[in-house]
């Protein structure tokens, strides 16, 4: 689809700081949130997300709302039943891939990559398990994780800069 259209908008400077400092952690730039976010729109035919008065933004629940509504609809039943069984090995869960744009497919498999120190292969082997549908699982240490999400060459990197973290021991 080409690029034609222009939008132009005064927000206050702080937000718009805000905002792109997530944008360039998150690995896009300001026209693609943008462009994602007038998708949704039409997609949903409405606002994508619930606006409240409610200023109580950061409670556990609207976090892992927010947090959920990144993971494509496809793939949440999936999601859901692997953080069900996280085994104690597992210091973090990263969900990457198509399951984080808006072009995950109903067939689409659930990327997952977990971090920890002491994963066995047992441990792999019942997260593998719990998604009824296929799933690809990456598998790596905290200090090889530290190294190879800062090479742009690495799938690391991708899962660190364009993933969600979904869980992090000792989260509330």
């Amino acid at each position: 689809m080409a690029k034609t259209a222009t939008i132009h908008a005064r927000i206050d400077e702080q937000i718009k700081s805000d905002a792109i400092k997530v944008f360039d952690e998150i690995g896009i730039s300001t026209a693609d949130a943008i462009t994602l976010f007038f998708r949704q729109v039409a997609l949903k035919n409405g606002i994508p997300f619930e606006i409240t008065a409610d200023r109580s933004i950061n409670t556990v629940k609207q976090y892992w709302s927010n947090l959920l509504n990144r993971i494509n609809h496809y793939k949440r039943d999936d999601l859901e039943k692997v953080l069900n069984v996280i085994p104690e090995s597992v210091d973090e869960l990263w969900v990457f891939g198509s399951a984080v744009t808006p072009y995950c497919r109903p067939d689409s498999d659930l990327d997952v990559c977990i971090v920890g120190d002491n994963i066995t292969k047992e441990d792999r082997k019942v997260l593998a398990h719990a998604p009824r549908r296929g799933m690809d699982l990456l598998n790596i240490s905290h200090a090889d994780f530290e190294k190879e999400r800062q090479d742009p060459n690495s799938v690391y990197y991708d899962v660190f800069h364009k993933g969600v973290r979904v869980y992090g021991k000792g989260d509330e």
